[in-house]
């Protein structure tokens, strides 16, 4: 499987990537718990972690903004760290409508955010946790402008189902508390940055995926001629350090 790396540990035990965490660093009082399972993120932060990873799509379809994932939410504002979401194309959309890899490809990370933007936004996550800061990733940022006329279009005309919200819903990209990845051949960037600026936007190298442009990346933002200097290098390292608090 892609992603997956193997280790022999110091007593000659084979480990993957997954059980090599969970034995090395899960602490004993996390280990073979039954019920429910929410993680405390204290001791990942100690050991360097700097944000908190979450599937766009956990089984068997919840949504993202309701009451049963503020326990993680919660933690990461208490923690001081952002929470950022990745899909994955195996459990996303298309992946019963297509049967080709390329439409899978296609719709999974776009769409899985779209609906998670929703979802964290309308269900008012980001009023519940005021200092929470989080991350839409490996979508590009072309769709984004889009997506948030439409919801602001229907925060206007369907308010009552979404009352948590104490501004429209693209004001929380304007007031930083969601981030984007781009693409660097993204023609939508500076429509991008002309829309909600350039603070919100992450450079993405999308390492080590089949599709990356990697090692050529970062090369691709340097030597756009309709971004400015100190635009590049906010999305090329200056965001990332103030979304991560590496500052």
């Amino acid at each position: 499987m892609a992603g997956r790396f193997r280790i022999i540990d110091g007593d000659g035990h084979l480990l993957d990537g997954p059980d090599l965490v969970y034995r090395r660093y899960l602490p004993e009082q996390y280990r073979n718990r039954s019920g429910p399972f929410f993680p405390q993120f204290g001791w990942d932060i100690r050991l360097g972690a700097v944000a908190v990873m979450m599937p766009t799509y956990v089984s068997p379809g919840l949504e993202l903004g309701q009451p049963q994932f503020d326990p993680i939410y919660a933690e990461a504002q208490e923690l001081g760290v952002p929470v950022a979401f990745h899909a994955t194309a195996q459990v996303s959309q298309g992946t019963v409508r297509f049967h080709k890899y390329l439409g899978v490809h296609m719709v999974s990370h776009p769409f899985e955010q779209m609906i998670s933007i929703i979802s964290i936004i309308a269900n008012g996550v980001l009023d519940r946790f005021p200092k929470l800061k989080v991350a839409f990733l490996e979508a590009g940022i072309g769709w984004v402008p889009y997506w948030m006329d439409r919801f602001d279009e229907k925060y206007h005309k369907r308010k009552a189902e979404m009352t948590a919200l104490k501004m429209l819903p693209s004001d929380y990209i304007k007031a930083n508390r969601c981030f984007f990845t781009c693409e660097g051949e993204e023609s939508a960037l500076p429509f991008m940055i002309e829309r909600f600026g350039d603070d919100c936007i992450l450079y993405a190298s999308d390492y080590p995926h089949w599709d990356t442009d990697w090692p050529n990346t970062a090369k691709l933002i340097i030597e756009r001629k309709d971004v400015t200097e100190k635009t590049k290098e906010k999305i090329l390292g200056l965001n990332a350090l103030s979304f991560y608090r590496l500052e």
